[in-house]
């Protein structure tokens, strides 16, 4: 059976509790979501686009030593002051627009629940209310450049489509990199692609477009009850994953499938990272002739 959320959706889950070991030793006194991206950090690039899409409260899951990114979301009373002081009005407006354009919340993932990437929605269970749709990003993928944010395309199509349990923002990959993702197997219905199945890393295409996770959902309240923290046992790698949670929810849930047309910049790998930062800069009007110039010398 089909809960579909009923008015507007404004709580949104991002997901920051994971080690970053990519980046280690980096990430072993800073978190990951906070290694910056020019002058910004991946994290508030991904609140950026929560606020862009309506979202007014913002709930963050963090884990042990990661009490900077409750710092950042915060005021700096010392730093805003001085640079006041010093007429530095739009550096001034960019500190406090960090933390004064949504409600933050914060939420530690306890190291007694399993990890993967559906034990973020056991910790916010009861912050988001029955019946109540909500959004899900992950914490290393920015989105830009398309006509809507990603996470603001999954909420009207939800919103479009009140018979759906959940709308799956999805990315498309080419078939020789099938076998390092996970797959969306789907079927056609009601003018979408409707989730069957997650097949996780086949050694050939299974559908007629390789969808995989995009990291951005949009979920009805009722996803909670198809989470069982004891599926980690069975899983490979000992995690609790959403793919799991998925392929349960289907049961009672038709989901939708789709691909969001917002550019994807990753941001989970130390090569994710350096491509992002080079492509942003070139689409800042302040950076780009120098990185352009710069990229033109190392080519020379």
């Amino acid at each position: 059976m089909n809960m579909p959320g009923s008015g507007k959706i404004t709580k949104a889950v991002i997901t920051a509790a994971g080690y970053g070991t990519r980046f280690l030793p980096a990430t072993k006194n800073v978190p990951k979501e906070l290694l910056p991206v020019i002058d910004m950090p991946v994290l508030e690039y991904i609140t950026e686009e929560c606020v862009g899409a309506g979202i007014t409260d913002i709930i963050i899951v963090t884990s042990y030593g990661k009490n900077a990114i409750e710092d950042y979301f915060d005021s700096s009373p010392e730093l805003e002051e001085m640079l006041k002081k010093k007429g530095k009005t739009d550096l001034y407006k960019k500190v406090r627009n960090v933390y004064e354009k949504a409600n933050f919340i914060f939420v530690r993932q306890s190291k007694h629940l399993p990890y993967g990437t559906a034990a973020p929605l056991l910790v916010v269970k009861n912050l988001i209310k029955e019946d109540e749709a909500f959004a899900l990003l992950y914490g290393d993928d920015i989105y830009q450049n398309g006509k809507k944010l990603a996470i603001g395309e999954l909420i009207e199509t939800y919103k479009a489509n009140r018979w759906c349990g959940a709308v799956i923002g999805a990315k498309i990959i080419p078939d020789e990199e099938v076998s390092n993702f996970g797959i969306f197997k789907y079927r056609k219905e009601r003018g979408h692609l409707l989730f069957d199945e997650v097949v996780e890393k086949p050694s050939k295409p299974v559908a007629d477009k390789n969808y995989t996770n995009g990291g951005r959902f949009v979920f009805n309240s009722e996803i909670f009850n198809f989470i069982n923290r004891e599926d980690y046992k069975e899983n490979p790698r000992r995690e609790l994953e959403l793919t799991d949670v998925l392929n349960n929810y289907k049961r009672n849930n038709k989901m939708i499938i789709q691909e969001m047309k917002a550019e994807w910049y990753p941001a989970g790998k130390p090569i994710d990272m350096i491509r992002t930062t080079i492509k942003l800069a070139l689409k800042r009007d302040d950076l780009k002739a120098d990185v352009q110039k710069f990229i033109n010398s190392l080519a020379n």
